[in-house]
């Protein structure tokens, strides 16, 4: 696009618009649950295969939960994605399929 100034007034001259498709994956943060248990670092390597092979602007979150405590990470900024349908299938057949259940 073009910005112009004109008198007293600003023109704006797009010359290519792309409407985003806003139709796929939930709003907010994808929130991944699992038990603390299974937090181990191999897993939390392939986690990260996972999440990288599908970039985006979506927040990630880890819910890591115990007996008696749930704990809520933020995985930071590099780590955001885009939520497809693809990922949420890559991190169902690797989390099992209630890893993405609020």
């Amino acid at each position: 696009g073009r910005v112009r100034r004109r008198e007293d007034r600003l023109e704006l001259s797009g010359s290519e618009v792309i409407v985003p498709d806003l139709t796929e994956g939930p709003s907010g943060p994808v929130v991944i649950t699992m038990p603390v248990n299974r937090c181990t670092p191999p897993l939390v390597e392939q986690l990260r295969d996972v999440l990288q092979s599908h970039p985006g602007m979506t927040e990630v979150q880890l819910r890591l939960q115990a007996r008696q405590k749930t704990t809520v990470m933020r995985i930071g900024d590099r780590f955001r994605v885009t939520p497809t349908s693809s990922l949420m299938a890559d991190l169902k057949a690797l989390l099992g399929p209630s890893c993405l259940a609020s």
